[in-house]
């Protein structure tokens, strides 16, 4: 499931999504998904390994959405701003398409 959907949000954007990793790791209780971008260039999302198996298929979606939002203002250039204006047009377009609430956009905490 958790690959469908990562596809199925990443095919909607102009980004390369056969070079864009969606692993489940052991992140802490209160991180649910990350967005990653190496020195190198390469991104991946990571997934809570310790909840996923607790999310609704729309809450892994809502959560695919924000974090391809983030890998999306990476390749814009925007790397600092984490929750910032580009994001936030990224995530609200995404957030549209795949008909998830326009709250997925807002920062969570970290």
């Amino acid at each position: 499931m958790l690959l469908e959907i990562a596809l199925t949000v990443c095919l909607t954007t102009d980004l390369p999504c056969k070079d864009i990793n969606v692993e489940l790791r052991p992140l802490s209780r209160e991180t649910l998904g990350q967005a990653v971008l190496y020195t190198t260039g390469r991104t991946e999302i990571h997934i809570n390994q310790y909840t996923f198996e607790n999310l609704s298929e729309r809450r892994l979606r809502s959560l695919l959405v924000h974090e391809y939002a983030h890998i999306q203002t990476y390749a814009q250039g925007e790397i600092k701003s984490r929750h910032g204006s580009a994001f936030r047009k990224n995530c609200l377009a995404l957030a549209k398409l795949h008909n998830v609430p326009q709250s997925t956009c807002r920062a969570k905490r970290d």
